[in-house]
């Protein structure tokens, strides 16, 4: 197990579906409010899918980071690659070297799913994460590609309200937020 200066130490393991609690207030740290029977109920078809992992830090017994990555085979050529969807640390923890962790121990479990390369998509305001990514030779794309999203749950109105608030407001489509969220 690593060692931290401050004499904390951690491992790096599968997730298991006891661990959505933990789950659950990591991912409230990012800004989605949700409870753990909702995580739960996400995370078991993620656990169950021999296309997806799913990695926890753990510290002294808490779970204190997590990652998730999903195969996607390419349509358009042989080979896969991975979508990392999740990636977060508690922010007593932080920049102690577990985010780097959790993303090697994805990156490998990405490999043995055969897939060639990882993306990863994170919001500008995250200016931390970006950093954390450029910092471990992830390269920045989004002048190459135009990225699109429709929220198929809104209604048409709230659809269009949001896009004009958003677009009046000069801000991107957030995570976890309506369209202009």
């Amino acid at each position: 197990m690593p060692v931290h200066t401050d004499g904390s130490s951690y491992r790096i393991r599968k997730c298991a579906l006891g661990d959505a609690p933990h789950v659950s207030e990591l991912l409230e740290e990012l800004g989605y409010q949700q409870g753990s029977d909702s995580t739960r109920r996400r995370l078991e078809p993620w656990l169950e899918d021999p296309q997806c992992c799913v990695m926890v830090a753990e510290d002294g017994g808490i779970v204190v980071g997590v990652a998730a990555l999903r195969a996607i085979s390419y349509f358009e050529r042989d080979g896969r690659w991975g979508r990392l969807v999740t990636l977060v640390v508690k922010s007593t923890h932080r920049r102690l070297g577990i985010g780097t962790e959790l993303l090697q121990a994805v990156e490998a479990e990405a490999t043995a799913l055969h897939c060639t390369a990882i993306e990863v998509t994170s919001g500008k305001w995250r200016t931390d994460a970006q950093s954390f990514y450029r910092h471990l030779r992830y390269d920045e794309i989004s002048d190459s590609f135009a990225r699109y999203f429709r929220d198929l749950a809104a209604s048409e109105d709230s659809r269009t309200d949001a896009i004009t608030s958003s677009i009046a407001a000069g801000a991107g489509v957030r995570p976890g937020s309506s369209l202009g969220g």
